[in-house]
Parts: C-alpha cells; sequence; structure tokens
C-alpha cells in the first residue's frame, strides 16, 4: 500500500464521511499513512464506528512508531554530526593536509545540521487523530444516514423512470448543530490516534470554523457531504425546494472551504470536492444534483485560479452511477427500477457500475503528492458515461 500521507504533518478533514463514499475516501486515506478527522451532522453511531474501525486497523501505537522513528532519526543525524565533527580534529592536528581535510569535513557538518531541520519540523507534528467528518445531509428519517453523503447515485435515471417525488429533501432547521466532539471522539483521538469524529452541521458558517479549529492543523480538506438527492424532474421541484437543496448543498461547500483556507494556505494543502458526473453529461430527473454540483464545480475552479499563489490545490471528482451508497436507497423505494438501472447501464460504455472504492482511489490520488502539478480540475470516474 503507497503511504502517500505518511510523511504529512497534520490531518485531512472528510465531511460526509459516513457516507458510502464519505467512509471509503477515510479508510483510504488511514491506509496511505493519514490521520483524519470524520465530520458528520447527525449519525454519531455510524461516525463512532469508523473511527473505532480505523483506530483498530491502524492503531495508536503506529503513530507513536512514527513519532519515534523520527526521533530516532534526528538522534542519528546528532550523532553523525558528532562524528563528523570529532573527525575535523585529527585533519587539523595534520599539518599536511589540515586545508585539505578540514573543509570537507566542515561541509559534512553543515550538510548534516541542515539535515536536521526537516528532521525537527517532522518532530513537530501533532499525531491528534482525526475523525470522520461527515456532513449527513439526509433528509428522510428512514433511510439509513451511513448513505447520506453520497453523491454519487447522480449519472442514471432515462426520461422514463418514474416515481419523482418519493422522497423529501431537506431537513427541518432544528437539526442546525455547533460542532460538538462527542464522547467516543475523545476516547479514541489520544497521543497518535488515527481517527476521530467532529459533529457539524455545514449550512452554519460558524460550525464549519469550529470543526476546523477542532481539527487542528489541516493539510487535506475532502467534501464528500451534500443532501438527499431525489430523483425528479425540474418542472416538479418548487422554488422553496430548489432554494433548499442550493443551500445544503452550494452554501455548504462554501461554508467549509472558506473556514479551511488559513490552513491549507499555511499547509499548502489540498482540496477535493465530490460532485457529479452529471455536471459533463445530463440524466433525467437529476437536475437537483446537477445544478447545484455545478456551482460547486465553479467555486472549486475559482478557489484553484485564486489560491494557487498560496500553494493550495483545489480539483473535483464526479462520480457516475455506483452500486454502493445513495444508489442502494434509490433502488430500495423504486427510484431507480429495473428500467431506469438497465438504460443507465446501456448509457455507460463499460456497461457496468462502479463502487465507492473507485471515487475514493480518484480522490486519494488528487489529494496525494502524486497530483502536485493538478488543480482546477474535474476527474469523473464514471465508466465513461460523459463520453
Amino acid at each position: 500500500m503507497q503511504q502517500d500521507f505518511a510523511a504529512r504533518p497534520g490531518v485531512a478533514v472528510v465531511t460526509g464521511a459516513t457516507g458510502g463514499i464519505g467512509a471509503a475516501v477515510a479508510r483510504m486515506l488511514a491506509a496511505r499513512g493519514c490521520t483524519v478527522v470524520l465530520a458528520y451532522r447527525s449519525d454519531a453511531t455510524a461516525a463512532a464506528a469508523l473511527a473505532a474501525e480505523l483506530n483498530a486497523t491502524r492503531p495508536a501505537a503506529t503513530a507513536d512508531n512514527d513519532m519515534n522513528g523520527r526521533a530516532k532519526a534526528l538522534d542519528a543525524a546528532n550523532n553523525d554530526t558528532n562524528r563528523h565533527a570529532a573527525a575535523l580534529e585529527p585533519a587539523d592536528n595534520d599539518t599536511n593536509r589540515s586545508t585539505v581535510a578540514s573543509v570537507p569535513a566542515n561541509n559534512d557538518t553543515t550538510r548534516n545540521a541542515a539535515a536536521l531541520e526537516p528532521a525537527d519540523n517532522d518532530t513537530k507534528r501533532s499525531i491528534v487523530a482525526s475523525g470522520p467528518a461527515d456532513n449527513d445531509t439526509d433528509r428522510n428519517a428512514k433511510a439509513p444516514d451511513a448513505a447520506n453523503n453520497d453523491t454519487n447515485r447522480h449519472v442514471v435515471a432515462p426520461d422514463d423512470a418514474d416515481n419523482d417525488t418519493k422522497r423529501s429533501t431537506v431537513a427541518p432547521d432544528d437539526t442546525k448543530r455547533s460542532v460538538v466532539v462527542s464522547d467516543a471522539a475523545r476516547n479514541g483521538s489520544g497521543r497518535g490516534a488515527v481517527a476521530r469524529i467532529v459533529q457539524a452541521d455545514l449550512t452554519d458558517p460558524a460550525a464549519c470554523a469550529a470543526l476546523i479549529a477542532a481539527a487542528g492543523e489541516v493539510h487535506t480538506l475532502v467534501h464528500a457531504a451534500g443532501p438527499h438527492v431525489p430523483m425528479v424532474h425540474l418542472s416538479r421541484v418548487g422554488p422553496e425546494q430548489f432554494a433548499q437543496q442550493i443551500a445544503q448543498d452550494v452554501l455548504a461547500s462554501f461554508n467549509i472551504v472558506h473556514a479551511a483556507l488559513p490552513a491549507l494556505r499555511a499547509a499548502h494543502g489540498s482540496i477535493v470536492v465530490v460532485t457529479t458526473a452529471a455536471t459533463s453529461r445530463f440524466p433525467a430527473r437529476d437536475g437537483l444534483s446537477a445544478v447545484p454540483k455545478g456551482a460547486v464545480e465553479q467555486l472549486v475552479r475559482g478557489i484553484a485560479a485564486e489560491e494557487g499563489r498560496f500553494g493550495v490545490r483545489a480539483n473535483c471528482v464526479g462520480p457516475g452511477m455506483l452500486t454502493d451508497g445513495m444508489a442502494t436507497r434509490l433502488i430500495a423505494n423504486g427510484d431507480l427500477h429495473e428500467r431506469a438501472l438497465e438504460a443507465s447501464r446501456t448509457n455507460t460504455p463499460l456497461r457496468t457500475f462502479g463502487s465507492a472504492a473507485d471515487i475514493a482511489e480518484a480522490v486519494c490520488f488528487l489529494a496525494s503528492d502524486r497530483a502536485k502539478f493538478i488543480s482546477g480540475q474535474k476527474l469523473d470516474v464514471d465508466g465513461g458515461y460523459g463520453v
């Protein structure tokens, strides 16, 4: 497994972490050496379970060992410096070649002393674990919260698909919460913990600011949260419903990006936002996803253009039709019946559907230094649907 994040100080904040995509991203980041803060909106049980899973898979001792390893490397560097310094004495005493011997020895000492700086910086790194941040904005109380944040069922139903109005899309205002770090998060976030959880309503700017403050030093923001999106023709969407969808998707995206920018500037960090392949090829009945996500993608392009001078990269990943996450609920309640699924499969050149892990792979690549010269882009992971 490639350890893309093992040497990077700080944490990754993952919003929508109890959803299918968010959880897959959090697992992959942790497996690649990252500590994660898992943000969630309402399902504390799922968030705590994910944090426990990540902390058990890569226990705190691993992170402590990483720190010990850096300390040992620092000691070794110091010892090397001492050895080089001691080596100067015979060189200086040897009058036949004192000038020749001392210069390289001194240069070696300088190089070794300089090498200490990154090691020192590494040891400053806090190994506080991050936790699953998930902005579950699922509006259906009966739907499992863990599927909330999947912004990925987007590329599906043809015009002839029915059941347009099967579910509500918004949560009442009284579901707004300020950031709360739960007891479960505290219990799992000791020195060296891999994951901790923070509850936050991303439609509240103050909650977003508190989330980032609770996270600490942030090098990556993965925004995989979003509201539940019903399959409905735009002609059947009322102005109030549309405004609520915009608030829960576009405004929430702006709020969390805005809050994270100072930390990301300091870290020369990266933003990856999960949007939808539907902005590349519009599927009927998916306007409540494609329209807000189109605005979010323009926000990300703007951030890439303006924040690159501070070393901040920003990209999007557009999921196509997946076999897990939100699609599971849409199938279960009839929004995606077999005829609609078959039409979607036919419209996908690979003639198959993807998974949350496919999306996570793209997200983690764009967040890593392997993509250090990629910014302002959108990578559709859709089996060729947009072609």
